[in-house]
């Protein structure tokens, strides 16, 4: 799945802004958390949020089950919520829903970068996450105050002497990656920032027209309609739509979908090999008694020709077993055309007709 940038969610948010003032239906959870608006002019809409580093709405819900224990628990918190505002956190990574709830203002914090967390809190503190740990510095905990992270730097606020001391401090060896890292940029929008410009992207330091032409560039693509790519897509798909969201959903929620096919068809196809391997074990035990009972039965018709013969040959061993003892009429026995073998303890006779 490929990584929204903070300039990919900026241009997003201009898009999520028709949904403010929506209501809050339902929340689902599959492999996403999708929660489920409803407006007069949009009607219903559902918002995907895949984790780590993907978020955008859509008008299909697909063949989803209310299932989850987040998100049953986030249900009871911001169902029949009303979505009051929609914003990216500085340029950052995250996207907050400020919510309205009956006598309770709520925000949940959507981040949107590795490992990804979804984090509902009330008057700035943490009411519930889907993940509780410690992330460097801070902490994600019920009951705390929630701290995002924040590049030193944002590309929002850049002037010139903000970008001059970006690059006077910055660690990296060259300016694409200076903007790519340190303002969040991603490589695909630090190079077009480069080329639009006209600056060299392996130089280390900018003069002060090249300084200028960069922020002229920078504020150029902020000033950009959201709209879709086609060919060279910031996210690497080569898809043509109106805007960023329908370029996404028409990206990810045909993927989820045929996923589900495909898992669909891997659960026939493994019931399929496990019924071919009970018919062939059938196959095999059928084939196995058919062999047993026709053995069985030519065994059957041999004492039957040979009956008479049997019936003489036993009466004349129970008159020795009178007269011998079993050691003896084995030995006398030895090299007999037919009797091969007599087992008291089994009651045996062995014979070969």
């Amino acid at each position: 799945m490929k990584e929204l940038t903070s300039l990919d969610l900026y241009f997003l948010m201009k898009e999520f802004q028709s949904l403010v003032h929506s209501k809050i239906n339902k929340v689902f959870q599959d492999e996403s958390l999708i929660i489920q608006t409803h407006s007069a002019s949009m009607g219903k809409k559902y918002i995907r949020i895949l984790l780590p580093s993907m978020m955008y709405f859509s008008e299909s819900k697909t063949d989803i089950e209310e299932s989850g224990k987040f998100a049953l628990s986030m249900r009871k918190h911001i169902k029949n919520t009303i979505i009051r505002e929609i914003r990216q956190v500085g340029f950052e990574r995250i996207i907050e829903f400020k919510l309205d709830a009956k006598e309770r203002q709520l925000s949940l914090y959507v981040e949107l970068f590795k490992p990804g967390n979804i984090i509902l809190c009330e008057e700035g503190k943490v009411i519930m996450g889907l993940t509780y740990k410690g992330f460097g510095s801070r902490m994600i905990r019920p009951g705390i105050i929630y701290e995002h992270p924040s590049h030193e730097y944002n590309l929002l606020e850049l002037d010139d002497a903000r970008l001059r001391e970006l690059l006077e401090k910055t660690d990296k060896e060259n300016i694409v990656k200076t903007l790519a890292t340190d303002l969040g940029l991603g490589g695909n929008y630090a190079e077009l920032l480069c080329r639009m410009a006209k600056i060299d992207k392996n130089a280390k330091a900018l003069p002060e027209e090249g300084r200028k032409n960069l922020l002229d560039a920078i504020k150029e693509v902020l000033n950009l309609s959201p709209h879709g790519y086609e060919n060279e897509s910031p996210i690497g798909e080569n898809k043509k739509t109106e805007t960023y969201n329908e370029l996404l959903d028409s990206i990810y929620t045909v993927k989820q979908e045929q996923d589900k096919i495909d898992d669909e068809e891997s659960k026939i196809d493994k019931k399929r090999k496990q019924i071919e391997s009970i018919i062939k074990q059938q196959e095999m035990m059928i084939k196995g008694l058919e062999r047993s009972i026709e053995e069985s039965q030519k065994k059957g018709e041999t004492v039957y020709a040979n009956y008479v013969l049997i019936e003489e040959m036993l009466k004349e061993l129970e008159k020795a077993r009178k007269k011998y003892t079993l050691a003896e009429m084995k030995e006398k026995l030895k090299g007999h055309k037919m009797i091969k073998d007599l087992d008291e303890k089994e009651k045996r006779i062995t014979l070969e007709l």
